[in-house]
């Protein structure tokens, strides 16, 4: 944090946090230049600790419930600037929004604790509002160009194969097919799709930690996909990337199961970093840390409690290595 010098004053910080600018501003407008004693009371702290408030501490979720009520002001505006300052009753009795909010202003008032909860609702109404955006987007004019498809999950320890599905049904009744021809399908339509027409050049600056949402469909799109990871300097960059959802803590602590890894066919695995490999007549794939001797490939689970698994050279199919990984938060973003 950067401090400023002005005087003999002490210290203050530069640029105080949005929420204590606002504070501030009420204070000055209800109370005066030379207030603070008298704001302090009102909410029922110590002037010292307001001090703090107003320049270098963001203020507690009762605090700012108490604000805004003894100033009457909007808790919406001054927890996000959003909206006009000052309560309106005329307007507010008209405006179906603005009666929701003051319920929950009132709410939050009998009980500030529940302040974190709010702030949680208001996360996931974005996230869906995100999502609905994207929908409309799709519906009118194709998939937006952010998305990487979710093609598959990776399978929890070690590969299994569709022969072993077939020694278990002897009447054949329900036997299932021997290989998995529908995923390869699926990624080589994928990459001809989304390479198509791709010439754009992509800076090495791209925000590989950009905010990621994950977007679910009501239908699939052309290839069947339902789900997709909403990044956009990643997709920039890897026009051709997909998505794998993690299943299974072979991976733990690095993935946890539910996490998503992301991956490219032009991205081969690198010695001794996670990868996404998938040998001939495997079920779906495995997420491990690669790595060759001679011609044998290891695929190495990093929690000790699973395998190590061998397989010759000629058995793997392809192994991916792991371009970013995403855990998003109950709201539906990466933390």
């Amino acid at each position: 944090m950067k401090f400023t010098r002005s005087g003999n004053s002490s210290q203050v910080p530069a640029n105080p946090h949005p929420i204590s600018v606002r504070l501030s501003e009420i204070r000055i407008t209800h109370f005066g230049q030379r207030g603070r004693s008298r704001f302090a009371r009102e909410l029922g702290v110590p002037v010292t600790s307001y001090i703090h408030y107003e320049t270098d501490r963001p203020p507690p979720a009762e605090l700012l419930v108490r604000a805004a009520q003894v100033t009457g002001t909007r808790l919406e505006w001054l927890l996000c600037g959003i909206g006009p300052r000052e309560r309106n009753a005329e307007e507010d009795s008209q405006n179906p929004v603005r009666q929701i909010c003051n319920e929950l202003q009132k709410i939050l008032e009998a009980s500030p604790d529940l302040l974190p909860s709010a702030a949680e609702l208001v996360q996931l109404l974005r996230s869906q509002q995100h999502s609905l955006t994207l929908m409309e987007t799709w519906t009118s004019e194709g998939l937006p160009s952010s998305l990487i498809p979710i093609v598959g999950s990776t399978a929890a320890g070690v590969a299994r194969y569709w022969h072993e599905l077939a020694e278990n049904d002897p009447t054949g009744e329900n036997r299932l097919v021997k290989d998995d021809s529908h995923l390869e399908e699926l990624l080589a339509a994928h990459g001809h799709r989304d390479l198509a027409g791709q010439g754009q050049a992509v800076s090495a600056a791209s925000r590989e930690s950009e905010p990621v949402a994950l977007v679910q469909y009501s239908r699939p799109d052309e290839l069947g996909i339902l789900e997709f990871l909403d990044a956009a300097a990643m997709k920039l960059r890897y026009p051709d990337a997909v998505a794998w959802r993690i299943d299974g803590e072979s991976m733990f602590p690095r993935y946890q199961d539910g996490d998503f890894v992301i991956t490219s066919p032009c991205h081969p695995a690198v010695e001794m970093q996670p990868c996404v490999a998938r040998q001939y007549g495997q079920i779906g794939v495995n997420c491990k840390l690669f790595q060759m001797r001679g011609d044998t490939v290891l695929l190495i689970p990093i929690n000790e409690a699973s395998r190590i698994q061998e397989l010759p050279r000629s058995q793997l199919l392809w192994a991916w290595r792991v371009l970013a990984s995403v855990r998003l938060n109950p709201a539906g973003r990466h933390g």
